[in-house]
């Protein structure tokens, strides 16, 4: 299975726990992991084949870049993390509700603790990375062709996670989280407004567009 590597150089694989485990795992101190296979290329490759004559050329290229996959690996990680905090939290209101006994609830709000954390640090990794795609990519000349391009990267960004996180029927989910990481005011490419000259440190997506096409 393929490691995962984060824009900061942390490597982790797709892991999953199962509901089950998770509560095994509170009473015991730790929480295990599943691993299931997944390798990336594979994946990448099957999602390719169902390319059609709408993917602009230009994305083509793109798609086989190390800046995609390195978009892709930071989702799949952020996936990761999301789904192992939501099975968590539900696995221990059923506890709760259960009246089980046997596990630590410190230790379980500590380990809910490390996944928000994680969780929203991966949501910031995504921020920089999606602004270097825009400025990159983006043409404020051809909004035609820019939205192919980016229409094609939410479409096949959810095609390959369906391929990763198929099996637990999330697909619905994901879309809509994608399209609340990208499509939202945080990113949104179409509401472009003058804003004070600010250090690009400190700018977000949409600011960042701005500056390119507006200047």
């Amino acid at each position: 299975m393929d490691s995962l590597a984060s824009p900061t150089g942390r490597k982790s694989q797709v892991t999953m726990m199962s509901q089950s485990s998770v509560l095994a795992a509170a009473r015991k101190g730790a929480a295990p992991t599943t691993e299931f296979d997944f390798n990336l290329g594979v994946a990448k490759g099957k999602v390719a084949k169902g390319f059609d004559e709408k993917i602009p050329p230009q994305f083509r290229k793109f798609y086989t870049s190390q800046q995609y996959d390195v978009i892709l690996q930071t989702l799949m990680l952020y996936f990761t993390a999301m789904f192992q905090l939501e099975w968590v939290i539900k696995t221990m209101e059923r506890a709760r509700k259960q009246h089980l006994e046997g596990y630590n609830p410190y230790t379980v709000a500590q380990r809910i603790r490390e996944l928000e954390e994680e969780v929203e640090k991966l949501r910031l990794e995504l921020s920089p990375l999606y602004s270097q795609l825009i400025l990159k990519y983006s043409s404020y000349a051809k909004p035609q062709q820019d939205r192919m391009f980016f229409e094609s990267l939410y479409t096949t960004l959810n095609a390959v996670l369906d391929e990763a996180f198929g099996r637990l029927g999330k697909k619905a989910e994901i879309e809509r989280e994608v399209g609340a990481l990208f499509r939202s005011k945080h990113f949104n490419m179409g509401q472009r407004h003058n804003q004070p000259a600010r250090s690009v440190d400190t700018l977000s997506c949409k600011e960042l567009y701005a500056i390119k096409h507006e200047t």
